[in-house]
């Protein structure tokens, strides 16, 4: 099972009372942690793993959730939504009313947790077990919030977040994963997800998977601060940044003009991309992608086949970080020449700009590189002549352009 078959819902409908009176005014998601709105964490998180649909099940000011998600092609991904309504109907009830948005099998993630586990590998759990549910727990023994859940030979025997015993030294982690039949039998009003997930430990049909890497969790002012901390203490990482047509995608010519392809059929990768993608990640570099699109302001790209060539994208590639500038005015900064895109993921992905690579295949490509202190390597084709001064290395295919940086390993892998 790919994880881009498996919608994630994401439970963003509860009143967040711990952070009152901020919450009082705009919803949990949008609470900023280090400058940024936390969904936006959290959807460039899942949109990376692979994931390709998302769910929100919002009720509190979900509105707003909304308005600022859209239908999340910003961040790579297909979003849709779930409201409450007038009465909230709790995490359980929220979940049951969005299957008709989720289908047979999807997973679950809490509107207030960052999970650095490999959704793939829980994707995959949940298939080959054969239970219709599957928790996520850790080994907690208390130490960022009370353990829950009894675990006896790697099985679930309790889980149970109210009446909590001495002997409970795992966590729920925070992501499960459910077939739609769970909810089957529960009325149309409002329940708590946790009365499902107990009764399915009891009656021995909730696969556990244990999983190490610590969550994080914006639900008090000390999960924000702890974020926080992580996100500043993060080492800085060498990253090669790749234009997208022309480098990742062959382009279209039109009137004797390089240009990006308007429909999905005609999206082609070019050859070796695929191969320089994976030299780059054996070697712990980071790969983001740059890409100036702005024939999607101008409206020559309809935005099914937008969408459609992003993800085709993200399923072949699984870019560490993704920017695109739609604006068509050379006047924003994001576009390039401008190095507004590098900054800014730079700035998301804790890259080390001194040390990292630009791959392009025009001079706004390389000027881009330079106004952001990269190092920039021109593909050269027979219509960019004209950058081939502008670039500090230049080579005419993708096979060479990855024996050169993998040469240059020692030096990107210094800390």
């Amino acid at each position: 099972m790919d994880i881009e078959n498996l919608p994630v819902a994401i439970l963003a409908g509860g009143l967040a009372t711990r952070l009152k009176p901020l919450t009082e005014r705009i919803p949990k998601a949008l609470v900023e942690v280090a400058g940024r709105p936390f969904v936006d964490w959290q959807l460039e998180a899942l949109a990376a793993q692979g994931v390709e649909r998302v769910v929100f099940c919002v009720g509190h000011l979900g509105e707003m959730v909304e308005a600022h998600v859209g239908n999340g092609r910003r961040f790579g991904l297909g979003v849709s939504y779930s409201h409450d309504g007038p009465v909230l109907l709790g995490t359980g009830g929220a979940l049951k009313q969005a299957l008709p948005l989720l289908g047979g099998e999807f997973l679950v993630l809490y509107g207030d947790s960052f999970l650095r586990v490999d959704f793939g590998a829980v994707a995959r759990r949940f298939r080959e077990c054969g239970k219709p549910g599957l928790m996520t727990v850790m080994e907690n023994a208390g130490r960022w919030d009370a353990s829950n859940v009894l675990m006896e030979g790697g099985r679930l025997v309790r889980y149970d977040k109210a009446a909590r015993l001495p002997s409970m030294r795992h966590i729920d982690y925070g992501l499960e994963a459910f077939r739609e039949e769970v909810f089957a039998g529960r009325g149309d009003g409002a329940f708590d997800l946790a009365e499902v997930m107990g009764d399915l430990v009891e009656s021995g049909e909730m696969e556990a998977m244990e999983v190490r890497e610590r969550f994080y969790e914006i639900g008090s002012a000390q999960g924000i601060a702890d974020m926080e901390n992580w996100l500043a203490g993060r080492p800085k990482r060498p990253a090669v940044f790749f234009d997208r047509d022309g480098v990742i995608n062959e382009v279209v010519m039109r009137g004797g003009v390089a240009c990006s392809p308007r429909m999905a059929a005609d999206f082609r990768f070019k050859e070796g991309i695929q191969g320089l993608f994976a030299a780059v990640k054996s070697r712990g570099w980071l790969r983001i992608i740059a890409t100036n699109q702005p024939d999607v302001e101008r409206g020559q790209i309809p935005m099914a086949e937008y969408a459609a060539m992003r993800r085709m994208v993200f399923r072949e590639l699984r870019p560490d970080g993704f920017e695109a500038c739609e604006a068509s005015s050379n006047d924003n900064p994001r576009k390039k020449p401008n190095p507004g895109m590098l900054l800014d993921a730079a700035a998301k992905h804790a890259v080390d700009l001194g040390r990292s690579w630009f791959v392009g295949d025009t001079w706004k490509d390389m000027e881009a590189g330079r106004r952001a202190g990269v190092r920039t390597i021109l593909l050269e084709t027979d219509y960019n002549s004209e950058a081939r001064t502008m670039a500090d290395f230049c080579f005419p295919t993708l096979a060479a352009i990855e024996s050169f940086l993998l040469s240059q390993i020692p030096e990107a892998s210094r800390t």
